[in-house]
């Protein structure tokens, strides 16, 4: 997690010169792969799953991140101070506060637009 956390600026746009641009769109590529990765993982589809394992996003910039269809079960899961730049936003707003403690049932980043992280309801459980 320790890149996601390095200083992070936006895209200088066409009045940046060329290096800058190509520096930008590195950068962000490398940023947006480890993101893909992770939130690859967290889907219950996933070939390797990492749910149950601990995420410390403290004071992570999620640019471009999309976690819908991820699900965060059975650890601990840290947003604290994490900022999110994208549009349309691709996490929830307001993104969890703090921590996400280990629970019996998961948290599952709900699909569609993504406006909030609600735990799973148990199977055969009724919902309003």
């Amino acid at each position: 997690m320790a890149y996601l956390r390095m200083p992070y600026r936006p895209d200088p746009g066409d009045d940046g010169d060329a290096d800058e641009r190509l520096l930008f769109a590195g950068l962000r590529e490398v940023r947006h792969t480890i993101i893909r990765i992770i939130t690859s993982h967290l889907r219950d589809d996933a070939a390797v799953s990492w749910q149950g394992y601990d995420f410390d996003f403290t004071g992570v910039v999620f640019d471009g991140a999309d976690f819908t269809h991820t699900v965060f079960s059975g650890s601990t899961v840290s947003f604290g101070d994490a900022r999110r730049w994208s549009h349309p936003p691709l996490l929830p707003d307001p993104l969890p506060a703090g921590v996400l403690p280990p629970r019996r049932e998961p948290y599952r980043v709900e699909t569609g637009p993504v406006d909030t992280v609600k735990p799973e309801e148990p199977a055969g459980a009724e919902t309003e």
